[in-house]
């Protein structure tokens, strides 16, 4: 029996010594991936038994960037009210505020504490000037455009009145539109240009209006008309 409260006892103190051991906490943790322009906001959290230990608590960005930054675009928010948290936020992420951010501090004067996040961003979906109303020549090689930039490079396709467009002879899909040759009538409608990009599970579209035009029928008046005029 002594040995069972003996080995009890022991598991005791190695629960309370491991949940002691002083870190940070990041919150979201690990890597985080968002859009260009968008925020970034992230948490850091000191877990240990005294808070008011913490010093020299900060946050440094990729290549030990110092926070907040020259312009003011990532800063730092503390809370008063809860000692030994440090939270970023990046207001508009661009591409060269991408990669590792680092909170660290000081524990009890001695206790050196650190934890990262790697961010990531990708550009969203894009779909530019595309034009919203086209009216392509009735009889004309015609291609209804539609310029969609992403990162990771997207896949287009398209629909016309919600159907699938089917790939021909007439339909032919490039990278700015898809090209209709010998336009007509029929092929006036509501034209889908669709972009996904699978690794993000993001899917965006641009309804199209189509009109076809008619070219104008130009009638030539006939040169010296000669008659007789009649009061």
């Amino acid at each position: 029996m002594r040995a069972r409260e003996l080995l009890l006892l022991a598991a005791a103190l190695l629960h309370v010594s491991v949940a002691q051991e002083p870190t940070l906490t990041l919150m979201p943790a690990g890597k985080l991936l968002k859009a260009l322009d968008g925020s970034v906001y992230v948490s850091c959290t000191s877990e240990v038994e005294d808070p008011a230990l913490i010093t020299e608590m900060k946050w440094s960005g990729p290549n030990g960037q110092e926070i907040p930054n020259s312009d003011g675009s990532i800063v730092t928010l503390d809370n008063p009210a809860s000692p030994g948290t440090l939270d970023l936020y990046v207001q508009k992420l661009k591409e060269q505020d991408v990669g590792t951010y680092v909170c660290t501090a000081v524990y009890a004067g001695n206790v050196e504490l650190s934890s990262e996040i790697v961010v990531e961003s990708y550009m969203d979906i894009d779909f530019g000037d595309t034009p919203l109303h086209q009216t392509p020549i009735e009889g004309t090689d015609s291609k209804i455009v539609c310029t969609v930039t992403a990162n990771p490079q997207p896949t287009v396709d398209w629909l016309k009145d919600l159907k699938p467009i089917r790939l021909d002879d007439r339909h032919i899909i490039q990278q700015d539109g898809v090209l209709i040759k010998e336009i007509t009538q029929d092929d006036e409608g509501i034209y889908r240009c669709r972009a996904k990009v699978a690794q993000y599970g993001i899917i965006e579209y641009k309804d199209i209006k189509v009109e076809v035009y008619s070219p104008t029928e130009i009638i030539e008046v006939p040169e010296n008309i000669t008659g007789e005029y009649y009061k």
